[in-house]
C-alpha cells in the first residue's frame, strides 16, 4: 500500500504517482488524521462498480461512507489511472474500514482460485451447482 502525502488518497503498491496532485506517493497508508471536513481516505478505486460494492460493505458493517469521484475524462470505459473513485470513511472510523477490508482482501483470497467464488457486499460467497441467476 502507498499513499499521497499531499492528499493522502491510497494506491496499492504498483502505482508510482497520484493522479490527483501528480506527485510521488509514500509508503505505507494514509496517516490517520482528519481532511474533507472530518473525513478520511479508506482506499482508491477504479469503477463505480467495485466502489458502490465496497461502500455497502463497510456501511453494513456499521460505517458511514461516501464515495468521490477525483478523476473525470470523456472515455465511457476506465483504462489505467483515467479514472479515481475514494471512498471516504469518518476520519475516527478509518482503522476499523481498513481492518474490514483488509480482512474481506484476506478471505477472499483464501477461496484462490475457485470459479464459485464471488465477492459480494457481505464478503465471499460460494455458488453452488444447484444455484440460479435470477433478475
Amino acid at each position: 500500500m502507498k499513499h499521497c502525502p499531499k492528499c493522502h488518497a491510497e494506491y496499492e503498491d504498483r502505482v508510482r504517482v497520484c493522479a490527483d496532485c501528480r506527485i510521488g506517493l509514500a509508503p505505507g497508508t494514509a496517516p490517520d488524521e482528519p481532511e474533507n471536513g472530518g473525513w478520511s481516505v479508506v482506499t482508491t478505486l477504479g469503477s463505480d462498480e467495485e466502489a458502490t460494492l465496497l461502500a455497502g460493505f463497510l456501511e453494513g458493517n456499521g460505517i458511514e461512507v461516501t464515495v468521490e469521484s477525483i478523476s473525470s475524462h470523456a472515455i465511457a470505459e476506465t483504462v489505467g489511472e483515467l479514472a479515481n473513485i475514494r471512498i471516504l470513511v469518518p476520519a475516527g472510523k478509518k482503522n476499523a474500514a481498513r481492518k474490514l477490508l483488509d480482512d474481506r482482501q484476506s478471505e477472499f483470497e483464501k477461496a484462490g482460485d475457485d470459479d464459485e467464488a464471488v465477492m459480494t457486499d457481505e464478503g465471499v460467497a460460494h455458488l453452488d451447482d444447484d444455484s440460479e441467476l435470477s433478475d
